[in-house]
Parts: structure tokens; C-alpha cells; sequence
């Protein structure tokens, strides 16, 4: 059993959906960007290996994008679980309906702890049953999308489950995800492996 996840904004038709267009901010050839992005893309790579889907259009903002990778790098290095910090993923995916995100880290949240249920009802619009920090961040992710607020219950049950600074830090990772998405769907990539998303 899962509980619904108010959703009001109702699914794109077939003829806003973004399949067949360009990616409009492709992996550049370094030999084309100027001199700071040119080191903000040799930065971004050292410290991770590759230059992430997001991270194509962000270098048109050089600054930002090293501002980004910063604050990703202190969010996946602070107390969020990791079941905690893919099932925002999803539900952001979802709620921007930014199938790339959703495609890219299903399997990153399976390998996290999420079993195939939580991500189906995650999928559907749905609160997933799921461990209670998990649960709890889920409820807190739809009180400030859909009521720009968080009730004193959410509050407290977050703050039971994650702690003041895990509050804190969902907080910022609800924003962060909420960008990730926004960034690919104005870049609009390919699917990265060719999955569907349930949206």
C-alpha cells in the first residue's frame, strides 16, 4: 500500500513531449570554449571523471557551474542516506517530468536500498512505502512543492527521522534535484540508456 502524492499538474500530451528535439547543449568540443570554461570543465572532469548531463549547458556560466559541483559534492558528502537522496531524485524527475533524471537513477536508488515497489509508486505519483527517513523526506519533498510550506508534523518527523541538519540538508537537496531536472529539460538529452520513465 502506498498513499497518494497530490500531483496537480496534469501529464504533457504526446505533442509537448521533447523526444524529438536537438539537444540544444551537447558535450562541447573543449577546443570551442573559452578560457574559464575551458577550466571549469578540466575541474568538473578531475573531480569526478566525466562532465555529467547538466554540467553541458551550466558551463555557459562558468562560475556557476564550479559553484554547482560545490554544492552537489557537499550534499552527496553530508548526512542524507542515500535511499533518501535517490527517492528525491525520483520524485523531482517526476514532478518536472524530466524523464532523463527519472532513467538515470533508477538503478542508482535500487542499488540504494529502494526496492521495486517504492520506485513504482514513487513513479505513480505516490508517497512509497519505504523506511521511515525515506517516508519521512518523501512527505516533507510533496509539503514544499505542493503547499510551499512544511506542517509542524512533516517538520517533526523529519527532524525524528534525519536530524536538524538532515532537515536542513533535504531541504537544499529538494532545490538541488529540482535544478538538475530544470537543467535537462531545457538541455533536452537522449535518454541515457533507453528506459522508459512511467511518465
Amino acid at each position: 500500500m502506498s498513499e497518494p502524492m497530490s500531483d496537480p499538474v496534469a501529464d504533457p500530451s504526446d505533442a509537448d513531449r521533447a523526444d524529438d528535439f536537438a539537444d540544444r547543449y551537447p558535450p562541447p568540443d573543449p577546443r570551442t570554449l573559452d578560457i574559464d570554461q575551458q577550466r571549469a570543465h578540466e575541474r568538473i572532469e578531475q573531480r569526478r571523471g566525466r562532465l555529467p548531463a547538466p554540467f553541458t549547458a551550466l558551463l555557459a556560466s562558468p562560475v556557476l557551474a564550479e559553484a554547482f559541483d560545490q554544492l552537489s559534492s557537499a550534499l552527496q558528502q553530508g548526512v542524507l542516506p542515500a535511499d533518501v537522496r535517490e527517492a528525491v531524485f525520483l520524485m523531482q524527475a517526476r514532478r518536472q517530468r524530466c524523464r532523463y533524471l527519472w532513467t538515470n537513477h533508477v538503478g542508482k536508488a535500487l542499488e540504494a536500498g529502494l526496492d521495486g515497489a517504492a520506485v513504482a509508486a514513487i513513479g505513480q505519483g505516490r508517497i512509497p512505502m519505504a523506511p521511515v527517513a525515506v517516508r519521512a523526506a518523501a512527505h516533507f519533498e510533496q509539503a514544499l512543492a505542493l503547499e510551499h510550506r512544511v506542517p509542524q508534523p512533516i517538520h517533526d518527523a523529519a527532524v525524528a527521522a534525519l536530524g536538524a541538519r538532515g532537515v536542513v540538508e533535504l531541504t537544499a537537496f529538494c532545490g538541488f534535484a529540482s535544478s538538475v531536472a530544470l537543467l535537462l529539460n531545457v538541455r533536452q538529452p537522449g535518454s541515457p540508456t533507453g528506459a522508459e520513465a512511467p511518465f
